[in-house]
C-alpha cells in the first residue's frame, strides 16, 4: 500500500478553498493469476498496430471530406452574397489538414463513395456531379489553390 500526498499550496492562509488529500493507491501482485504468455503480448501489439493503421485510413478519408464539405459551403456562402470569416478559418485549417495527412487515390475513391452513399440516404442534400469527382480526385491541386474550384 502506498500513501501519495498532494501538493500543498504555497501560501495556505489565502487560500481557503483548498484541501490537503491523501490518495490510497492499492498496489497487490496477485501470486494465483498466472503470467501470460509472450505470444499474447505479441498478439495484443499487432491488434494495436492494426488499429492505428485503421484510424490513420480514416482520418486520411475524413481529410478530404472535409476539404470537400468546407468548399461546398463556401460555394453556398458565396451564392448568397456574404463570406464567413469562420468559413475561411476552415478552409485553411482543411487544406492544411490534406498536405499534412497526404491521403492515397484509394482514399479520395472512398470519400468520394461515402459521399454518394449519405446522398442516397438523404442525409446530404448535395449529389456529386462527375466535374466534382474529377476535382476531388485531384484534391491536391483543390488544397493548393481551393479558389480555382469554386465557382465565381
Amino acid at each position: 500500500m502506498a500513501i501519495v500526498k498532494s501538493r500543498q499550496p504555497k501560501q495556505p492562509k489565502q487560500s481557503t478553498t483548498t484541501k490537503h488529500t491523501r490518495k490510497i493507491i492499492n498496489i497487490t501482485i496477485d501470486p494465483s493469476e498466472p503470467v501470460k504468455p509472450r505470444e499474447y503480448y505479441e498478439q495484443r501489439r499487432k491488434r494495436l498496430t492494426i488499429r492505428g493503421a485503421r484510424l490513420d485510413r480514416h482520418g486520411r478519408i475524413w481529410s478530404v471530406l472535409f476539404l470537400v464539405n468546407t468548399i461546398y459551403q463556401l460555394e453556398e456562402c458565396k451564392n448568397r452574397g456574404y463570406i464567413d470569416r469562420q468559413l475561411l478559418r476552415y478552409l485553411e485549417s482543411a487544406k492544411n489538414e490534406v498536405i499534412e495527412r497526404k491521403p492515397t487515390r484509394s482514399d479520395i475513391k472512398t470519400a468520394i463513395k461515402f459521399c454518394k452513399i449519405e446522398h442516397a440516404r438523404g442525409k446530404c442534400p448535395r449529389m456529386l456531379t462527375p466535374e466534382d469527382i474529377k476535382n476531388i480526385m485531384h484534391i491536391y491541386k483543390v488544397a493548393c489553390n481551393p479558389s480555382a474550384y469554386v465557382p465565381k
